[in-house]
């Protein structure tokens, strides 16, 4: 009760589940999605309970929150972001992370300034980058490794890069 998303809503979602310290019972579980395909690949917990998840979403309407750095879905299969509250009830933030092809976001961290850092693969020559990155073109292949790191908001990017040479690059 009281959950975040507490029915499916479409192909398949994601989830989060949190159990007890003792793992004998459910703290929470929350589905994460919309109305097509979602699956969650990364998560990492913080010393307070938020839950941060990366994933990918062919939804169009994929829960993200007002504020969040991209809150339109950008293609084919976007990245996601998402920080939930520590009992599970609220996203604190939730945002898409993708150009206009197939984005994946596989990896995730933290540092002690709740700036979240993101890894995955993209087939986006147009992914986010921002000025002064390591390297804003995309490198051929099929895909390119991507890394960014947002705000503790979410709401922004501090910075974003592609990775990878002219063959298949990826985070995982």
């Amino acid at each position: 009760p009281g959950a975040f998303d507490r029915t499916p809503n479409g192909d398949f979602d994601a989830f989060v589940i949190r159990l007890s310290a003792s793992g004998a019972a459910l703290d929470y579980a929350t589905f994460l999605g919309g109305n097509a395909s979602d699956g969650a690949y990364g998560i990492a917990v913080d010393a307070v309970g938020h839950a941060y998840v990366v994933g990918d979403t062919q939804s169009a309407n994929f829960p993200t929150t007002s504020g969040g750095f991209d809150t339109s879905f950008n293609g084919q299969h976007d990245g996601f972001v998402v920080r939930l509250n520590a009992i599970g009830t609220v996203l604190d933030f939730s945002t898409f992370v993708g150009g206009s092809n197939l984005d994946y976001a596989r990896s995730i961290k933290f540092d002690d300034f709740a700036r979240v850092y993101v890894g995955g693969p993209t087939y986006s020559s147009d992914f986010p980058t921002t000025p002064m990155a390591y390297d804003t073109t995309f490198n051929g292949g099929s895909f390119d490794a991507y890394l960014l790191r947002l705000n503790a908001a979410g709401s922004a990017l501090d910075y974003s890069t592609y990775l990878g040479g002219s063959d298949l690059d990826g985070v995982g």
